[in-house]
């Protein structure tokens, strides 16, 4: 049938194909169903029954009313759906335009190319379905669809249950259903409200993702930015590798490839694991790591938090202050570390950290092989590595356990009692209160500064060229003294032999006292002593208090005054009294000899 010019309003029956005119031609089909081919109809309304409509090939548009079946041309084919709401199917249209009711649409099976607005569902064939939404903004859900491009509008799309894969673009929001949806950003990129998604991949432009409010358990790869909502979210990277911004998510893994993350500056607090390198923004960021342990390139980052495996973490060579928590291994860069553990204590190996502080935990700190110029404080114990490790003390006062492997000590402001371990050591120390040596062999060499100090269980100690005042402590010493000015005995048995170098020593309190092969002169202190002295010492001078030497049984060549008692050993004692006056007790002595003074002796 072909209508006229003029327009036609008609109702048909059984009509095979309807031609309209130049007019305006509204149709109105009948209640049995109609099977019908169209050309050049403006409006068409569908019967009771089923109705389907074919295109002819010139193309139309055409307001299409309660039709169940749409079936496109060759042509442009623009259709627009009446305001009353539509459940049909339409295959190979260009543009299709939905009314002011709920307009349900699937899609033919042979694929299609399609722009749409105002439709409220919307279903894919088993084709592949490319959609446009129109710029007026569209809220609609989705199903089976394989691209899906917003336009100018808030698009919020919704996914229907069955799962789907769907590449997407320039969307404002986008929920998955019950099924598993696999998204892909397309090339236009996005900035997206996602909501219950499984997977989403970015594409090649620059995505802003932004998860829902109700918490996401997500794989993301290839995207750009992606903040957390308000609900827990967990996501997981996928393996090709990602550079990522980041915000407000709970828990974050990564995968095979290489992972690199830069956190938000608001601030976060995340558990992450199988990451290559994580960067921290102007916000408190507190970061835990996962159970598989982690190999991790960190800056920026104010808390971590260790597994239970080994991690292994290197800090950005920017520096940083960063507390640090159950973390084995912590290597710093060419910026300036400040490490803090936390206060259960810690057992961390450290290469290359400028300062670590510890807490009230005990803290057990292995510096690392390379060799390391580190300032601590609050450690309990100190290990050296192979290389060649400076320790400097902190000015708050430490008591520390000091291992093998540390070749420069400095002490702090405040009192500093060092503990050496079992293994023994050689050490280099200056600004140390108190040094106590362990069982095994130590070799200590006071810095070139003054120091004041006290030592215990010290076998050799080598004073510096500043002056050094020592002080042995009350258990007593049996000790190696050289190039010390200053030598104060405890309420131990102290035995203090001098190098060989030569000294000359200020005592008090020293029990026995022997030189070295060079020449010797020991001074004795003001408060009175009691003295043993064994072979080496070439000249003995005492102090204003009464002072009893005794000498060992290997004899003695001795320049000696002021001294009030002088016992005689086994051997053969040959004594010279200086050129002061001198008033002595002599017994045991084989030979005298006075001074250029008034020597008054008694024996």
């Amino acid at each position: 049938v072909t209508l006229g010019s003029g327009g036609s309003t008609l109702s048909t029956v059984a009509v095979e194909t309807l031609i309209g005119g130049s007019g305006l031609d509204v149709v109105t089909l009948g209640t049995g169903g109609t099977t019908v081919r169209i050309i050049g109809i403006e409006t068409i309304i569908g019967g009771a029954v089923t109705d389907v409509i074919t295109v002819g090939s010139g193309g139309i548009t055409v307001q299409a009313h309660a039709l169940e079946t749409i079936i496109g041309s060759e042509g442009f084919d623009l259709v627009f759906l009446g305001g009353a709401g539509s459940t049909l199917l339409a295959s190979a249209l260009d543009i299709l335009v939905g009314g002011a009711g709920r307009d349900v649409v699937t899609l033919g099976s042979d694929g299609n190319t399609l722009l749409l607005r105002g439709i409220e569902t919307l279903a894919g064939g088993v084709g592949s379905d490319t959609v446009t939404i129109g710029d007026t903004g569209t809220t609609m859900l989705v199903s089976a669809i394989e691209t899906l491009t917003g336009g100018s509008g808030l698009d919020i799309i919704a996914l229907g249950s069955g799962g789907g894969t769907l590449m997407v673009s320039l969307l404002e929001t986008l929920t998955g259903g019950v099924g598993s949806d696999v998204i892909t950003v397309g090339t236009l990129g996005a900035t997206l409200v996602a909501n219950a998604l499984e997977t989403l991949l970015g594409g090649t432009a620059s995505e802003l993702v932004f998860l829902g409010s109700g918490g996401s358990t997500i794989t993301v790869s290839g995207i750009d930015t992606l903040i957390g909502g308000i609900g827990t979210d967990v996501v997981t990277l996928g393996s090709s590798g990602n550079t990522m911004l980041l915000r407000g998510i709970e828990t974050l893994t990564g995968n095979s490839g290489v992972d690199v993350l830069t956190l938000g500056n608001t601030g976060n607090t995340a558990t992450v694991s199988l990451f290559e390198t994580i960067v921290g923004g102007l916000g408190s960021d507190l970061v835990t790591l996962g159970s598989v342990g982690n190999t991790l390139l960190v800056s920026g980052i104010e808390t971590l938090v260790g597994g239970t495996d080994t991690d292994v973490v290197i800090i950005g060579t920017a520096g940083g202050t960063v507390l640090a928590l159950g973390i084995e291994t912590l290597i710093g860069g060419t910026g300036l570390e400040v490490i803090f553990t936390g206060s259960v204590g810690a057992t961390l190996t450290v290469s290359g950290a400028d300062f670590v502080v510890g807490n009230t935990g005990t803290d057990v700190l292995t510096l690392g092989s390379a060799g390391n110029t580190t300032t601590i404080r609050g450690i309990e114990t100190l290990i050296g590595g192979a290389g060649s490790d400076l320790a400097i003390l902190g000015d708050t006062g430490n008591t520390l356990t000091l291992g093998s492997g540390v070749e420069i000590l400095v002490g702090g402001v405040a009192t500093d009692v060092v503990t050496i371990g079992t293994a023994g050591t050689t050490l280099l120390t200056r600004g140390v209160e108190t040094l106590i040596g362990g069982v095994g062999i130590d070799m200590i060499t006071l810095g070139d500064t003054p120091n004041t100090i006290t030592v215990t269980g010290i076998e050799t100690l080598t004073g510096g060229a500043g002056t050094d005042i020592v002080f042995t402590g009350s258990a007593g010493v049996t000790m190696t003294a050289s190039g010390v000015e200053f030598l104060v005995g405890g309420t131990g048995s102290d035995v203090v032999t001098l190098g060989g170098s030569g000294n000359t020593v200020f005592t008090r309190g020293i029990d026995t006292l022997s030189g070295g092969a060079g020449s010797d002169v020991a001074i004795l202190g003001d408060t009175g002593n009691t003295l043993t002295l064994g072979s080496g010492i070439e000249i003995l001078v005492g102090g204003t208090a009464t002072d009893v030497v005794t000498i060992g049984i290997s004899g003695a060549t001795l320049l000696t005054r002021a001294v009030e008692t002088l016992i005689g050993g086994t051997g053969n004692d040959i004594i010279t009294l200086g050129d002061t006056p001198n008033t002595v007790t002599v017994s045991g002595v084989e030979t005298l000899v006075g001074g250029a003074n008034t020597d008054i002796v008694f024996t």
